[in-house]
């Protein structure tokens, strides 16, 4: 048998006392207990326990613990049940408390892998240029199920992607546009975009209707690229010197035409 000998609060911990408890051999025994275990048994000085009912008291305490814990976790983000999970593990619980808490946080709507969903691509679509199968991979990464995260990207709408797929390749434009081939663009941009997580028939659509590049333009190109692989290509002459050039400059996308207007000019 035990007995409660004092109670004090905790002045650094706000909601949390200190009990002390006398045990048969009048050693003290210093349990650290929240508020709410406080309260629902009704400590008190005097008070006195039997070994099941401080057992009892220290397990509650424990859950509350965990309970807090993640309650805070909560505060700065939402969470997935998943993401929940990781960090409670890495704090050092046990996987049973750790699924009561995960059970009893869902109940009282606080996890919820749908919602967490919604408000993730509500995000992402609004504060980056990420397509679709981008933030569905982040999504599938956090835990969420991958039906749950294709659900929550139906709010992802086509013209919301072609938007922020606009704004990523314009950025992705500016530098160094004019040093490559139309066709070279093309092909970067596009790989980009998949880099991105943009569908195939985004990408087709806004290249499509967006990019063009004048004559002048892609001769200026032309000559860039030209020079740089004469450069590179000076130990070779005659033929063999020519055939390096326009085999460098195909593999860049220009035209056969605009290559050999090249070649021309350049040994004139």
């Amino acid at each position: 048998m035990y007995q409660i000998n004092k109670l004090r609060a905790d002045e650094k911990n706000k909601g949390y006392f200190y009990v002390d408890i006398k045990r048969e051999n009048d050693s003290i025994l210093t349990i650290h207990v929240h508020e709410d275990i406080f309260v629902a048994h009704e400590l008190r000085k005097g008070l006195e326990l039997t070994q099941e009912k401080l057992d009892a008291i220290r397990s509650e305490e424990s859950m509350v613990k965990i309970y807090h814990l993640a309650l805070n976790y909560l505060s700065y983000r939402m969470r997935t049940k998943k993401e929940m999970e990781d960090y409670l593990l890495k704090k050092g619980f046990e996987r049973t408390e750790i699924a009561q808490i995960i059970q009893r946080l869902s109940k009282e709507n606080l996890l919820d892998d749908k919602i967490f969903a919604e408000a993730f691509v509500r995000s992402r679509k609004r504060l980056t240029t990420k397509g679709p199968n981008y933030i569905l991979r982040e999504l599938v990464q956090s835990g969420v199920n991958e039906q749950d995260a294709r659900a929550a990207l139906d709010q992802y709408s086509p013209s919301e992607q072609q938007e922020n797929a606009f704004k990523f390749m314009n950025k992705k434009m500016e530098t160094g546009s004019a040093k490559r081939s139309a066709m070279e663009q093309k092909q970067r941009l596009t790989r980009l975009l998949q880099q991105r997580g943009y569908y195939s028939e985004t990408i087709n659509d806004i290249i499509n209707e967006a990019f063009s590049q004048s004559e002048e333009e892609e001769w200026q190109a032309v000559c860039f690229q030209g020079e740089k692989a004469a450069r590179k290509y000076k130990k070779f002459t005659g033929w063999e010197w020519q055939q390096k050039i326009k085999q460098y400059l195909f593999r860049k996308g220009f035209s056969a035409s605009l290559i050999e207007r090249f070649v021309q000019e350049y040994k004139d």
